[in-house]
């Protein structure tokens, strides 16, 4: 591929540097070795799926992404923005996916039973209004929605609370805030501390070990019905922060940046 520029030049000082033809992951190789050298991108664009940057002498912190949907760019800007960080440059791309993959095998359709800021008559609103729950028999592998580290995870849990049985020997709810809510669970950190949850798994039905790294589409876990859950499920929610009950964000999946509804359908692109 032939590339045509159309650059400026003005006086300055110290060091420059200039990549162009980058795919995502070059672009990922190449910042993280010029942060580590003390140089920040001060310009970006893209063109036809390539990257084009120039670095030059720089501190604190930098956060950039590539291909953001308007919820997922929104999402991020929210987060960096309570930060201190500012949008220092910006380029328009074609082709934008979701940030995060459906976290179940590729080609597999499932239902969202809530989701996507579902109506007040869930229970997932206040700082679960961002969360989804899909349909997952138990058994079912669950796939890491996006590429990070396993920052938490509890798996020897057997209890179920189901709210809409009555209360009772062998039905009784756990404390309010307590972990248990969750039955056995994993957390997954991700790039600028953004990080993904996934409750009900089975009992040591986690595949994964604290600290370790995870690949998008990577089997994490086996889905169950523990902690307080009325069938069995998936619970996923994208926060911002590690924080326990923390507020879920809004987030979008796969090639289409779908964010669906509760009711609606949806077909997983993750690995198959």
């Amino acid at each position: 591929m032939s590339y045509a520029f159309a650059p400026v030049w003005r006086p300055g000082s110290s060091t420059q540097w200039v990549r162009w033809g980058m795919s995502g992951d070059d672009f990922k190789a190449q910042d993280t070795t010029y942060f580590d050298q003390g140089l920040r991108i001060t310009l970006l664009t893209s063109e036809n799926g390539k990257l084009a940057a120039v670095w030059r002498p720089g501190s604190g912190a930098q956060w950039w992404s590539s291909r953001r949907c308007v919820v997922d760019f929104r999402t991020e800007d929210a987060a960096y923005f309570k930060r201190g960080l500012r949008i220092a440059c910006l380029d328009l791309q074609d082709d934008p996916v979701g940030a995060y993959r459906y976290p179940r095998q590729g080609g597999v359709s499932r239902t969202v039973g809530q989701g996507n800021n579902s109506p007040p008559s869930g229970s997932h609103n206040g700082s679960q209004a961002w969360a989804f729950d899909f349909s997952l028999p138990a058994g079912t592998q669950i796939r890491a929605a996006r590429e990070g580290t396993v920052e938490w995870l509890q798996e020897n849990l057997t209890a179920t609370y189901n709210p809409n049985q009555p209360t009772g020997p062998g039905n009784m709810p756990f404390p309010a805030g307590s972990l248990q809510n969750w039955g056995n669970a994993v957390r997954l950190r991700h790039r600028a501390g953004f990080t993904s949850w996934y409750f009900h798994i089975q009992a040591n039905g986690v595949l994964v070990n604290e600290g370790g790294v995870v690949t998008q589409g990577q089997a994490i876990a086996i889905s169950g019905n523990t902690g307080r859950s009325s069938n069995p499920h998936l619970h996923f929610q994208v926060q911002a922060d590690s924080t326990d009950w923390g507020q879920s964000v809004p987030c979008t999946f796969g090639a289409n940046c779908e964010q669906p509804a509760t009711g609606a359908s949806v077909t997983s692109d993750n690995a198959t």
